[in-house]
């Protein structure tokens, strides 16, 4: 039986560019507060881990603040798709 040495990836790995690149997104989302929570401007809908209701994301993306592409990455890395999923900041979970 063979073994696959498992890689990690720039996410599991906590590569600097990788969290640069996810931070942004992070407040510009948090520019408004949530509909789902009592979440104000500036403040994650979840302290630990840090995180936000994926329908705060979605909101983001139909406001402008953030690309179809950021909330794609989103997408794909979740597996549990509601309004209510909260979306962990990358290195809190």
């Amino acid at each position: 039986m063979a073994y696959h040495r498992h890689r990690l990836g720039a996410r599991e790995r906590g590569d600097p560019a990788v969290n640069r690149a996810r931070r942004v997104p992070v407040q510009a989302v948090r520019k408004s507060g949530c509909s789902l929570c009592p979440a104000q401007p500036g403040q994650p809908c979840q302290a630990q881990p840090a995180g936000d209701h994926l329908s705060r994301w979605l909101a983001a993306y139909q406001a402008g603040h953030i690309s179809r592409d950021e909330l794609a990455r989103i997408f794909s890395e979740l597996v549990v798709l509601t309004r209510f999923q909260v979306v962990p900041e990358l290195g809190a979970a």
